[in-house]
């Protein structure tokens, strides 16, 4: 459905332009939402709203990052909850120096291919599902899906094509922003010193997806990135300055379906008389 076609880089060699050009500045030259203490208290409203805060629950977040800030959240709100947080080992490594926690666990997983048991309540994504290949990204919120309990809760974040473009067109000063989108296949051009895109869905796109990969219930809310803090970010990653020129994202509920009992199953043989 809407198959947007790979232009860009390998897996193995977006591994390396992550963990490499990132890491050598510790992860801290990237864009980071999880600094604004709004979109975590958000977030922990929908989980809190959908999950049972004080019992035993099982939180996965594929693609963590390396600040570990709304898993220090998650587990001082809730002390019945614990996480597993899952990145590319350089990512999770530094994640870990931010925090020790015995219910939180780091593990270096591909998200492509998480090959986890179907036994956790929820997954939070955050801005982890933006590669440049449609097919991983497809692949990744399978695996996500594959993760998750039956009726377990999905919450995601998503960037969209439109806030790029739309910023663009706001401000004339931010009209060469536009030569870097790419509306038709739905990628902006990131960083133009290497070409590297990340896929931004629409909403639409974005909703065929995850229908696809097995959830139902779709949900979605735009969210404003124009706290101060994360003003400061997309000023001190992407030159983004003043006005109403500020980035905005897709935040996303839906459920994996529950297993239905199976209807072919006979009933119990009756008692002869």
């Amino acid at each position: 459905m809407w198959p947007i076609p790979c232009l860009g880089a390998s897996p193995g060699d977006a591994r390396e332009y992550w963990e490499s050009r990132h890491g050598r500045l510790h992860f801290e030259n990237v864009y980071s939402v999880t600094e604004d203490p709004e979109l975590r208290a958000r977030i922990m409203e929908l989980l809190t709203g959908a999950l049972d805060p004080v019992a035993p629950c099982r939180i996965l977040i594929p693609g963590c990052g390396a600040r570990a800030l709304l898993e220090r959240d998650l587990v001082t709100s809730v002390l019945a909850w614990s996480i597993l947080a899952t990145d590319y080992p350089g990512v999770v490594r530094a994640a870990a120096k931010q925090l020790q926690h015995p219910r939180v666990a780091y593990c270096g997983r591909d998200t492509r291919a998480l090959d986890l048991e179907s036994e956790y309540d929820a997954a939070v994504v955050i801005n982890a599902i933006l590669s440049d290949s449609d097919v991983d990204n497809r692949a990744m919120l399978r695996s996500v899906h594959a993760a998750i309990r039956p009726s377990g809760l999905f919450v995601g974040l998503f960037p969209t094509i439109f806030a790029p473009a739309d910023i663009g067109f706001c401000e004339e000063r931010e009209r060469w922003r536009l030569e870097l989108v790419d509306l038709l296949h739905s990628r902006y051009c990131f960083d133009e010193h290497v070409g590297a895109t990340h896929i931004l869905y629409t909403p639409l796109r974005l909703r065929a997806i995850l229908r696809e990969a097995g959830f139902t219930a779709v949900r979605m809310e735009v969210f404003f990135c124009e706290s101060p803090c994360l003003r400061e970010e997309a000023a001190r990653v992407y030159g983004l300055e003043g006005g109403d020129a500020v980035i905005y994202e897709l935040l996303v509920t839906c459920r994996k379906a529950p297993v239905h009992p199976d209807r072919a199953t006979p009933h119990a043989a009756a008692v002869s008389e």
